[in-house]
């Protein structure tokens, strides 16, 4: 027999349920095909566990602020990797972009001549 596992949510949902008190535990728990000891353990730590619901904001806030500077840092070695790659390619790129009055024109390379008519496989013979 497998054990099954349930999601945070769900447990949640369940205790909040019992905790309205518009039903009797042991009727949630067997709308749910679960044991009311199960029921009633969720009960308690989801209580015990409550005010921690409160003290997340700070830990959230410093969670975001280590990941923003592990971008910047990611970001900034990033930069000091490619740098000596793109940046003289970009400077030979510039020479060839001119802008429009209304609109950015970006021209082909002077090595790459544009097609004069599209692409058409050739016609291959049946194979026998």
């Amino acid at each position: 027999m497998t054990r099954r596992t349930y999601t945070p949510e769900y447990k949640a949902k369940l205790v909040i349920e019992v905790l309205q008190g518009e039903k009797e535990l042991n009727t949630i728990a067997a709308e749910n095909s679960i044991s009311p000891n199960m029921l009633r353990n969720w009960k308690a730590e989801f209580l015990e566990n409550a005010g921690r619901a409160f003290d997340g904001s700070r830990q959230a806030k410093e969670a975001r602020r280590k990941e923003a500077d592990l971008k910047k840092t990611q970001a900034q070695m990033l930069k000091t990797i490619f740098s000596p790659i793109v940046i003289p390619f970009l400077a030979a790129d510039t020479a060839l972009i001119t802008l429009a009055a209304d609109e950015a024109i970006a021209p082909s390379p002077p090595h790459i001549k544009p097609l004069a008519a599209p692409l058409i496989a050739p016609s291959l013979p049946p194979v026998a």
